[in-house]
Parts: structure tokens; C-alpha cells; sequence
């Protein structure tokens, strides 16, 4: 069954100020991971006539330097299922979730501020209408909004479209 499996590093070696993070320092990188699987498949893929009905996993992380970057570190996982409908085949169900841990050394407005975190548990439904249209709801459960507690938990909907010509 088909997948996907980066792994990859990022490095910026420019000098940096801000007030995000410490207000200067030079150079920043990190390291990211992103795996994407089939896990099910309805019936085997022989052509293009065969279902597409499918199930599968993904999941990303990233790390940085807590004292050069906002995020640090960065956890998602999910799953969408190709085809959960009958005769829907080309409709996509998603769920997720992520987690996203605010630096340790965060400066806003000339005070640090502790760390937190932010998590967000997501589903979205994508109608493919044809192969020009398509319609996304989706709707999001946001712990901690902007990771440092002060905002309540919120709810979050949206509705998402793509028209190819």
C-alpha cells in the first residue's frame, strides 16, 4: 500500500532580532518527520475502474530551538478515509488533532511569558462534486487558543472550496 516517509532538516544561518524570541541571535534550523500511509484499502488497486475506498494515517513532528522559535515542538496526527460513503468514492472524511508547545523563552511586549501549548482536534468532510468543484466543511475544538491559557477554549467552523477550470 502506497506511502510517503520524509525526514528532513532546516538551517538559516542569517542574524535574527525580534521580540518574539530573544531579541538577537544568529543562525536557527530544526528537524521535521512526515509519514503518510495507506493503512486500508476496500478492494486491491488494479486500475483506474477499481475502488479507491481507503484509509489512511498521517502523522508530522518538528523540533527547534525553544529560545530561537515560537513553536518547539510541533505534533500532528490524523486520518482520512477516501470513499466512506457509498457511491461518494472521490469524498474525503478527515480527523485530527495536533499539539503545538510555545517556546520556553518567549518575550511579548518586553515580558517573558512561561510556555504553554495549544491543541486543536479537528474533522472535515470534503464533496467532491466533480473534478472542478469541491466543498470542505470543517470544524475545529481549540484547547488553550494561542497557547498561554488566556484566551478560553473555543470552537472554531469553516467551510472551504476549490472551482478548477
Amino acid at each position: 500500500m502506497a506511502g510517503t516517509y520524509t525526514l528532513g532538516r532546516y538551517y538559516d544561518s542569517r542574524q535574527f532580532t525580534g521580540d518574539f524570541v530573544h531579541p538577537a541571535h544568529s543562525a536557527n534550523g530544526g528537524l521535521y518527520a512526515i509519514v503518510d500511509q495507506i493503512v486500508y484499502r476496500a478492494e486491491p488497486y488494479v486500475d483506474e475502474k477499481s475502488s479507491k475506498r481507503a484509509l489512511s494515517i498521517f502523522c508530522s513532528c518538528a523540533a527547534a530551538p525553544s529560545d530561537r522559535n515560537l513553536v518547539s515542538p510541533y505534533l500532528d496526527v490524523g486520518c482520512n478515509y477516501l470513499g466512506l460513503l457509498p457511491g461518494r468514492e472521490n469524498d474525503v472524511f478527515g480527523a485530527a488533532a495536533s499539539y503545538a508547545k510555545v517556546g520556553d523563552d518567549v518575550v511579548r511586549n518586553g515580558n517573558a511569558v512561561h510556555s504553554g501549548h495549544e491543541t486543536v482536534i479537528e474533522a472535515s468532510y470534503r464533496i467532491q462534486f466533480n473534478e472542478h468543484l469541491y466543498l470542505q466543511p470543517d470544524v475545529q475544538y481549540i484547547l488553550y487558543p494561542g497557547g498561554f491559557g488566556a484566551q478560553p477554549n473555543t470552537f472554531v467552523s469553516g467551510l472551504r472550496f476549490d472551482v478548477t477550470f
